[in-house]
């Protein structure tokens, strides 16, 4: 999925840095150590199990209790994650199941499109734009240096199931050579969904290097992000950390 990341931000709000490193090294070494443990903060849901399936498959169900009551999900994904399709049913003590709501999200640009339906046919659409309002500067693509820049942001995900947190985060990360969705995400997406978060914070560092032959192309990236549930980064949940070599396959 290869993206123009010069896009500006709705939901997402970025402050961003840019400095130059010798090396991949350099780069590498931006996956921090936690600092604060996961803290039991926004924790509404329970006993979340993954009941059949998976994601690499393109079906996935899931089961967990909120306020009393037990619900059942079940997700379907294409194999690149562009299209996500979720049902959210209740379930009573005898198992019958009672459908609360349907969401569709998809990609459309630097968008995620989310179509929440009701079951008496009442759709509610919201555009949320994740990818951080990035202009990758100039750089003399010959001296083979990384170019690394740091930034804060924060993401709206409430109400979102776990497939489409995914979406949002793989989006908000704005990486230009991937073309699949790190399986790292959906594990984030879990935790998350399992927290009922309304947003999620994160301290990423985005680095590039350029061909040697045209400083337009990037021919490598690196991301590294740190994932917090509060503004402040005292409560940390996970990070992540990939390299993509120019055909957007994972070399780290």
């Amino acid at each position: 999925m290869k993206k123009n990341i010069i896009k500006a931000i709705a939901i997402l709000l970025c402050t961003s840095s840019i400095i130059s490193y010798a090396g991949p090294a350099t780069v590498m070494a931006a996956e921090e150590t936690p600092i604060v443990e996961n803290a039991d903060v926004n924790q509404t849901r329970e006993n979340l199990t993954i009941e059949e399936g998976s994601f690499n498959e393109g079906s996935y169900v899931y089961t967990y209790d909120e306020n009393g009551t037990h619900y059942k999900v079940v997700e379907e994904t294409d194999a690149s994650f562009q299209n996500v399709t979720s049902y959210t049913y209740t379930v009573n003590e005898q198992g019958d199941c009672s459908l609360v709501k349907t969401v569709q999200s998809y990609i459309d640009g630097g968008n995620v499109i989310i179509e929440t339906t009701t079951p008496d046919g009442q759709t509610n659409v919201e555009t949320i734009s994740p990818q951080p309002a990035r202009i990758i500067p100039y750089s003399d693509g010959t001296t083979g240096e990384w170019v690394t820049q740091t930034f804060d942001s924060k993401l709206y995900i409430k109400g979102s199931p776990i497939a489409t947190i995914a979406q949002l985060l793989f989006m908000a990360l704005g990486v230009v050579l991937a073309e699949k969705l790190p399986s790292k995400l959906l594990v984030i997406a879990e935790a998350l969904f399992n927290r009922n978060s309304e947003y999620v914070y994160t301290h990423e560092t985005y680095s590039y290097m350029l061909s040697d032959t045209n400083q337009f192309v990037i021919v490598r990236e690196a991301v590294s992000a740190m994932y917090f549930l509060d503004s402040a980064h005292k409560y940390y949940l996970d990070s992540y950390y990939d390299e993509f070599d120019g055909r957007g396959v994972i070399i780290s």
